[in-house]
Formats: structure tokens, C-alpha cells, sequence
């Protein structure tokens, strides 16, 4: 692996620690950026899906503006599937339909702090219909 060493946290700035896992890839997969890259103008949590795949490079279209972006396939790359998210990487996205299950502590009444999670995942937007909650 290498050699460990000792550093103090607080003398490096903009450290960043990745464990590397490998993940198949295919066109038409969705996936989700998981680094800021301003040389790429692509956020953290910026979605795309996955058009082609060769051995130098992965092609994606952004979902934010259909922008197409190739990404060199030789390093490691940012990117999560994203089919699943949790409901803390989903704030801020909208979607036609979401799928939510709350378990333990997040199945309170809406409004108190152990939903907080469901209501994330689940609020309308102004032009849709009402929120529907049914407990098992």
C-alpha cells in the first residue's frame, strides 16, 4: 500500500481523501458527480447520463444544461450511479416522481424534527399536487 505518514489537518488546505472503488459503467446508466471541477464547469451532485464508453474516454450529457462532457477513462473518475440517492444528496433536485421509505426515527408526524428526512424527499413543488403519506 505505502507508507503511512503523519500530518497536521490543520496546516494542508484543500485535502481531500478518496477510497478508489471500481464501478461498471454503460451508456445510458445515470450517474452523478461527486467532486467540485472547475476546469470541467461541473458541481458536486451535478447528474448526467452516460452516453458512450471506449477505452480513452466516458461521454456524458449533464442533465442541468445537456451539455456533452468527455471524461478521460486512463483516471480515476468522480462519478456514482445514481439510480438511489439519499434524501441529503437529493435536496435542491426536482424530479416528476420519488420513491421514499422511512424507517425508524423518520416516520414521525410532518413538522416534527425525525421527518425532517421525509420531508426533504417529499415535498410538492407550488405546481403539483399534494404530498400523499400512508403508514404502514
Amino acid at each position: 500500500m505505502g507508507q503511512p505518514i503523519v500530518f497536521c489537518p490543520y496546516t494542508i488546505r484543500k485535502l481531500s481523501v478518496y477510497q478508489p472503488e471500481h464501478t461498471e459503467l454503460a451508456p445510458s446508466d445515470r450517474v452523478r458527480i461527486t467532486r467540485n471541477d472547475a476546469a470541467l464547469d461541473v458541481a458536486n451532485g451535478d447528474r448526467a447520463t452516460v452516453r458512450a464508453i471506449s477505452a480513452r474516454k466516458v461521454t456524458l450529457e449533464l442533465d442541468n444544461n445537456r451539455r456533452v462532457l468527455e471524461l478521460p477513462a486512463d483516471v480515476p473518475l468522480h462519478l456514482d450511479l445514481a439510480y438511489a440517492t439519499t434524501v441529503h444528496v437529493s435536496q435542491g433536485t426536482t424530479a416528476e416522481r420519488v420513491l421514499s421509505r422511512a424507517t425508524g426515527a423518520a416516520q414521525g408526524d410532518i413538522g416534527e424534527a425525525p421527518a425532517l428526512p421525509f420531508w426533504c424527499a417529499g415535498r410538492p413543488s407550488s405546481s403539483r399536487g399534494p404530498l400523499s403519506c400512508a403508514k404502514s
